[in-house]
């Protein structure tokens, strides 16, 4: 397993969800927003959404997919029956391809989606988590190169520290 850590940050919150949310088909407003302020403009009502892991930020951009795909099939079934959209015009959203859809995610599909989503993890269990995982994470940088000029108990160091960086895949 490779553990990937909490956001510690509000910057580190905002670039993984920008991540997250770049391997999706967004549209023009979404990728207007800076980087800086995905936090703010998607989770206004939802301070809950701090707590987010990477995983639960995926969720969250999955939930606003299948809330686009639902609202597609919604718009095509009505067109189908011949009754107008409640929504103007909402299939300028969707991009034809050879006869194929992309399905291009809107605000408030995302928004919607982050109140629907909740974090995986009460912060009880999270620290305990992290309590679990904290002997593997070290933040030490040991330097392997010269081994000639290094002590006895430097290297007995290394080599410990060199141990615990191969168990947590560091």
């Amino acid at each position: 397993h490779i553990y990937m850590g909490y956001p510690e940050s509000m910057v580190e919150w905002n670039d993984l969800f920008r991540s997250i949310m770049m391997c999706r088909d967004v549209d023009e407003e979404i990728a207007q927003i800076s980087t800086d302020d995905f936090f703010r403009e998607f989770c206004q009502d939802a301070e809950y959404a701090k707590d987010f892991s990477a995983a639960d930020m995926k969720a969250v951009m999955d939930t606003a997919h299948l809330l686009r795909v639902h609202e597609i099939l919604n718009n095509d079934r009505d067109a189908c029956s011949g009754r107008d959209s409640e929504e103007d015009n909402e299939n300028t959203l969707v991009s034809e391809k050879k006869d194929a859809k992309k399905v291009i995610i809107g605000k408030r599909h995302i928004i919607e989606a982050v109140k629907k989503t909740r974090p995986s993890l009460l912060p009880k269990d999270w620290r305990m988590l992290h309590r679990c995982y904290k002997p593997f994470m070290s933040h030490d940088v040991v330097s392997f190169g010269g081994r000639e000029n290094q002590s006895n108990t430097d290297m007995a160091m290394a080599e410990n520290m060199a141990v615990r960086l191969k168990t947590s895949l560091r």
